[in-house]
C-alpha cells in the first residue's frame, strides 16, 4: 500500500483488513477492530488462520512479501459482535459504578484511609487483580508510604509501610515519567520493593501515576503471583486512576481543610486552657491529648529535655494507648531516638521501623507494638526545650508531612508552653517565697526544732505540689533519721534508717549532689522496699549544708498520680540552699536550749543532793530527768555486783513510770553495763530487733551508758535506752556522764553522811546508856546507902533510951533522908526513867500524864521501838508536857503515837495559848537536835491563840 493508503482506510466507516499470503492480518481500521470485538488493532495482527463469518469485497495487492489483498467485509453474524459489545459494556459499567461508589465516599466525607482502601478494592475486583497497593510519594522523592490496599493473599505492602523506590522499579519509572509502566521480569530487579514483589512470587508488576493537581501525587500498582498482567493493564489503571484522581484530589483537599480546622480548633483550645491560668502539667496533657487525636495516631507525649540533655522527661500523655510514656517517666537518651535525633539537630525527626533499634526508648516502642515514630522540636524563648512526638502502629500509616504538621503545631503551642511556663514560674517563685517566708517566721517565734522540720517538710510538698516530703539528718553511723515528713508513708519523723541501697538519701550522701529516682520499683535495700510498699513511684531530693557539713536531706516522692517536675533538683537545691540558715540557727538555738535545759535538770538534782535528800529519791530523780531530757524511752540506775550481775537500784520509763529498782533492765542494758564496768568509759549498743534479738518484740533498741565512779572505782551504771523508730543521738553517752557524775556524788554523799548520822546515834546511844548507868549507880548506890540511912535512923529513933531532944532531931533526919530519896527518884527519872527500858514507850509516858497539872489524853501503841527511838519519843513528850504546864495555860493536851512506813511519828497538841518557838539553848532546840541526831526532825506549829502541836519524824533506821 502507498504511504497515505493507511490513513484513508483507517477513516473509512467500512470495516477494512489487509491481510497477507499467508492469511494473517496486517492492517485493519478502526470499524474492523471495533467490528471484531477488540480494544485494539495490534490485537488483532499476526493471529493465524483468521476465519471470519462476513460478506467481503477483495482486491489484490502487491506486497513485499508476495500479493496480498484489500478486503472490505460486513459481519454476517450478528451474536458474536453483540457478545463482545455485550461484555465490554458491562465491563464498562462495572468500572462506572466502581468510579461512582468512590466518588459517593468522597463526598460523604470520609477519611483518607477509608478512601484509598476503597480504590484499592474497586481496582482489584473490577480488573480482577490479585494485589492492588495506592501508594504516596513521599515528600523527599525518595520514599513511597502505601496508603491503601487490597490482596486475597498475604503480602509485604501492607498500610503504613514505606518503601524506598529506588531506580528501577514501577514506581520509580512512573515517578519519573508521569506514564504508566510495568516490568514483566522483577526476579533480577534490585531494591526493596523488587523483594517485597518476590516475597509474595509476583515477578509482574504494573502501575499507573495518580495525578493530582498537576502532579504526580502517588501510584496504583498491581501484582500477579498466579499469571502474567494482560497487557496494556497499565493503560487500564492509568485510565481508571485519571477518573478516581478527581476524587482522590477533593478528599485530600477535604482531609486538608479538616485538619487543618482540627489543628485551628486544638489550638483553640490549649491556647483557652493557657487563658484560663492552666498550670504547665495540664497545659502539656492538653497538648499531647490533642496532637494524638488531630493525627489520628494511638500515642503522642510532650517531653522535657534535662538540663544535661542525658534524659528527656515526659510532662505530658495523650492518646487511647500511651503505654510506657507516661507522664513523670524519664527517659535516657542511651541510643538512636525520635528524642535524641530532635536533640542533636534541633529538626523534625522519623523513624519508620524501630526493628533493631538499641537503646531503652527503642525496646519500649518495640514492647509497645509501635512500628514508627516522629517528632518535633519544642522551641521556647530561642532554647530547644523538648520535643512533642507520636507513634503510630504497625499497619498504621504514618502521615507522610507528619513532620511539618507536627512542626506547625509545636510552633504555635511553644509560645503557650512559654507564657504557661512563665506564669508558672513566677507562681512557683511566689509559692516557694511565701514558704521560706512561713518557715523563717516559725525560727523567729522560737519554734522547737521538730515543728521547724516538718513545716520545711509541708512547705517543700506544697510548692512543688507533690503528696509525700520528708527531711532527714544523717547520723555518724551511716543511717539517716527522719526529722519531719508530710504525707501517709512509712518515713514519719523519729524512725531512722539504714543507708543500704540506692535510695535518695543513699546518693545525696555519697555524691553530696541533688538525685532522682525515676522508678522505685528498681531501688533495693530497706528504704527502696519501704518506699515502694507506700505506692511511691518516683522521687527526687538535695543536701541540705549546714555551717559547711552535709547535715542532711530534703526529699519528695511522687506516687501513680503526680509528676515530679524536671526542675524538681534545682528547685529543691534553691529551697534548701535558703532554709539551711533557718535550720543552723534553730539547731543553735536548739542547742542552746538543750544545754540550758540540762543545766537547769542538773541544778534540780544538784539542790536535791545538797539537801541531803534520801539516796533512793535521788536516784529515781536522776533517773527521771535524763529521760525526759534526752528523749528515752527508760533509764535505770544499775548497780555492779560482785558476783558479775547487775541489779537496776533506781529506775523510769515513758511507758511505765513505776519501773524502779530490781527490775525493768533489758539484756541490751546488761551488756552495756558490762561494756561501762570494763572500760570504766560511756558505751553504747546497738540492736535491730530481729527475730534472733532479745528485743524481737520491740522492735529496734539503742542503749546507751555511762560510769558512775565512787571513790576511784565504778560504783555502777546510768543506762539511757529507746525502743522502736530512731536512736539515741550520738552525744548521748556525754551527756549521760554528767548526770551520773550527779549520782557518783550522791552516793559519796550519801556514804559520808549515813556515816555521820551513825556516828551521832552512837553518841546519843552512848549518852543514853551514860544516862542508864547514872540511874542505875544512883538506885544502886546512893538511893541504897540513904535507905539504910533511913533505917539506921530509925532504930535510934525507936531506943528507949534515947533523949527526947535526940529523938526529935532522928525523926527530922529521917524526913530529910526520906525527902532526899524522893528527890533523887525524880532525878533519875528525869535522866532516864527505868520503865522505859523495862516497859516501853506507852508505859514511861502513862507516869507523865499522871504528873501533870491538867488533864492529858494519851494515844499510844503498847508495841517496843528501838531503843533510841523510844528515848527520843519520851524526851519529846516530857519536854513537850512540861512546856505545856509552865507556858500554855491550857486546859487539856493530847499525846498520839504513830507507827509510819518511814519510823515513828510522835504528836503533843494542847489548846493553849500558843506561840511556841524553837530557840536556841531552849529545850525544844535540844530536842531538834537530838532528833537530827538520828536522822529525824522536829516541827513545833503554835500560831497565837491557836494551841501548839509539835511534831517529832523518828527514823526506825538511820538511812544509808
Amino acid at each position: 500500500m502507498g504511504a497515505s493508503a493507511p490513513g484513508v482506510l483507517d477513516a473509512a466507516a467500512q470495516p477494512i483488513c489487509v491481510v497477507d499470503a499467508n492469511g494473517r492480518i496486517r492492517f485493519a481500521n478502526a470499524a474492523a477492530v471495533a467490528a471484531l470485538g477488540y480494544d485494539d488493532a495490534h490485537e488483532l495482527l499476526g493471529h493465524d488462520g483468521s476465519r471470519l463469518p462476513v460478506a467481503c469485497v477483495s482486491v489484490p495487492l502487491d506486497m513485499p512479501g508476495g500479493s496480498g489483498a484489500l478486503l472490505a467485509f460486513a459481519d454476517t453474524r450478528e451474536r458474536p459482535r453483540t457478545d463482545r459489545m455485550r461484555k465490554r459494556a458491562v465491563r464498562l459499567a462495572e468500572e462506572q459504578d466502581s468510579l461512582r461508589r468512590v466518588a459517593a465516599l468522597a463526598a460523604q466525607g470520609a477519611p483518607a484511609a477509608e478512601m484509598f482502601a476503597t480504590v484499592a478494592a474497586e481496582v482489584a475486583r473490577v480488573m480482577h487483580l490479585p494485589i492492588v497497593a495506592v501508594c504516596r510519594y513521599d515528600a523527599d522523592g525518595a520514599t513511597m508510604t502505601v496508603i491503601g490496599e487490597w490482596g486475597d493473599r498475604s503480602h509485604p505492602f501492607g498500610p503504613g509501610t514505606r518503601w524506598p523506590i529506588g531506580r528501577a522499579s514501577v514506581s520509580a519509572q512512573v515517578l519519573r515519567t508521569g506514564r504508566p509502566a510495568r516490568v514483566d521480569d522483577g526476579a533480577e530487579l534490585p531494591g526493596s520493593i523488587a523483594a517485597g514483589a518476590r516475597d509474595c512470587a509476583a515477578e509482574t508488576v504494573a502501575g499507573a501515576p495518580i495525578i493530582v493537581d498537576g502532579r504526580v501525587w502517588g501510584v496504583m500498582a498491581t501484582a500477579s503471583p498466579d499469571a502474567p498482567i494482560p497487557d496494556g493493564l497499565e493503560d487500564r489503571l492509568a485510565d481508571f486512576t485519571a477518573l478516581i484522581a478527581i476524587a482522590i484530589s477533593n478528599t485530600q483537599a477535604r482531609e486538608d481543610l479538616r485538619g487543618l480546622a482540627d489543628e485551628q480548633a486544638a489550638l483553640r483550645r490549649v491556647a483557652t486552657l493557657v487563658a484560663e491560668g492552666g498550670t504547665p502539667a495540664q497545659v502539656f496533657s492538653a497538648v499531647a491529648r490533642e496532637v494524638a487525636a488531630v493525627m489520628r495516631l494511638p500515642m503522642a507525649c510532650v517531653s522535657r529535655y534535662d538540663d544535661d540533655g542525658a534524659a528527656a522527661t515526659v510532662v505530658g500523655a495523650g492518646g487511647d494507648r500511651p503505654g510506657l510514656f507516661q507522664a513523670g517517666k524519664r527517659w535516657p537518651l542511651d541510643g538512636p531516638s525520635i528524642a535524641e535525633r530532635v536533640l542533636r539537630t534541633g529538626r523534625p525527626a522519623r523513624f519508620e521501623d524501630y526493628t533493631g533499634i538499641p537503646g531503652t526508648v527503642g525496646d519500649a516502642c518495640r514492647r509497645l507494638g509501635f512500628q514508627a515514630g516522629v517528632g518535633a522540636p519544642i522551641v521556647v524563648d530561642g532554647q530547644l526545650w523538648g520535643l512533642v512526638g507520636a507513634g503510630a502502629d504497625p499497619g498504621q500509616p504514618m502521615p507522610a508531612d507528619a513532620e511539618r504538621r507536627l512542626s506547625q503545631f509545636t510552633a504555635l503551642v511553644a509560645t503557650a508552653i512559654s507564657n504557661s511556663q512563665a506564669r508558672e514560674d513566677l507562681r512557683g517563685l511566689a509559692d516557694q517565697q511565701a514558704a521560706l517566708r512561713r518557715v523563717a517566721t516559725l525560727v523567729a517565734q522560737g519554734a522547737m526544732p521538730a515543728e521547724v522540720f516538718s513545716a520545711v517538710a509541708r512547705e517543700v510538698a506544697l510548692v512543688l505540689k507533690l503528696p509525700m516530703a520528708g527531711m532527714y539528718r544523717y547520723e555518724p553511723d551511716g543511717t539517716a533519721t527522719v526529722v519531719g515528713s508530710r504525707g501517709e508513708q512509712a518515713f514519719q519523723p523519729g524512725t531512722n534508717w539504714p543507708l543500704d541501697g540506692a535510695s535518695l538519701s543513699s546518693l545525696v550522701r555519697t555524691t553530696g549532689r541533688p538525685a532522682r529516682i525515676d522508678d522505685y520499683a528498681d531501688v533495693t535495700g530497706t528504704i527502696g522496699e519501704a518506699a515502694a510498699r507506700a505506692g511511691v513511684r518516683a522521687g527526687v531530693g538535695a543536701p541540705i549544708i549546714v555551717d559547711g557539713e552535709l547535715w542532711g536531706m530534703v526529699g519528695a516522692g511522687a506516687d501513680r498520680r503526680e509528676l515530679v517536675p524536671p526542675d524538681a533538683e534545682r528547685r529543691l537545691s534553691q529551697f534548701t540552699a535558703l532554709v539551711a540558715s533557718a535550720i543552723s540557727n534553730t539547731q543553735a538555738r536548739e542547742d542552746l536550749r538543750r544545754l540550758a535545759d540540762e543545766q537547769a535538770a542538773l541544778r534540780r538534782l544538784a539542790t536535791l543532793v545538797a539537801r541531803a535528800a534520801e539516796p533512793q529519791v535521788v536516784f529515781d530523780a536522776v533517773c527521771e530527768e535524763t529521760g525526759r531530757l534526752l528523749g528515752a524511752s527508760s533509764v535505770h540506775l544499775a548497780r555492779s555486783l560482785s558476783d558479775g550481775l547487775h541489779h537496776a537500784v533506781a529506775g523510769w520509763s515513758e511507758r511505765d513510770d513505776a519501773a524502779r529498782r530490781g527490775g525493768g533492765l533489758s539484756p541490751d542494758g546488761q551488756v552495756v553495763v558490762a561494756l561501762v564496768r570494763d572500760t570504766a568509759a560511756p558505751g553504747r549498743v546497738e540492736s535491730d530487733g530481729g527475730p534472733g534479738s532479745a528485743r524481737a518484740d520491740l522492735g529496734r533498741h539503742s542503749s546507751v551508758g555511762a560510769p558512775v565512779v565512787v571513790e576511784g572505782r565504778v560504783w555502777g551504771a546510768l543506762v539511757a535506752a529507746r525502743t522502736g523508730p530512731g536512736r539515741l543521738p550520738a552525744a548521748t553517752e556525754h551527756r549521760l556522764a554528767s548526770f551520773a557524775e550527779l549520782i557518783a556524788t550522791a552516793v559519796s554523799n550519801a556514804a559520808a553522811r549515813a556515816e555521820l548520822v551513825a556516828s551521832r546515834v552512837r553518841i546519843v546511844e552512848a549518852a543514853d546508856e551514860q544516862r542508864r548507868r547514872v540511874v542505875r549507880d544512883l538506885h544502886d548506890g546512893a538511893q541504897e546507902r540513904m535507905i539504910h540511912a533511913i533505917f539506921a535512923l530509925q532504930r535510934a529513933h525507936d531506943r528507949d533510951d534515947a533523949p527526947p531532944d535526940v529523938r526529935l532531931l532522928v525523926e527530922e533526919g529521917v524526913t530529910h533522908v526520906r525527902s532526899a530519896i524522893a528527890e533523887l527518884r525524880e532525878l533519875a527519872h528525869g535522866i532516864h526513867p527505868e520503865i522505859l527500858t523495862q516497859q516501853g514507850l506507852a508505859a514511861a509516858v502513862q507516869p507523865l500524864a499522871d504528873r501533870a497539872s491538867l488533864p492529858v489524853e494519851i494515844e499510844v501503841p503498847e508495841e517496843r521501838y528501838p531503843t533510841p527511838v523510844e528515848s527520843a519519843a519520851y524526851f519529846v513528850a516530857a519536854e513537850a508536857l512540861t512546856n505545856v504546864a509552865k507556858y500554855a495555860r491550857a486546859s487539856t493536851a493530847r499525846i498520839t503515837a504513830t507507827r509510819t512506813p518511814a519510823g515513828l511519828r510522835l504528836v503533843v497538841e494542847d489548846d493553849g495559848v500558843g506561840g511556841a518557838k524553837r530557840m536556841p539553848g531552849r529545850g525544844l532546840a535540844g530536842l531538834g537536835d537530838r532528833l537530827a541526831a538520828l536522822d529525824g526532825a522536829l516541827s513545833v506549829d503554835s500560831p497565837p491563840g491557836g494551841g501548839t502541836l509539835i511534831r517529832a519524824e523518828i527514823p526506825l533506821r538511820a538511812r544509808g
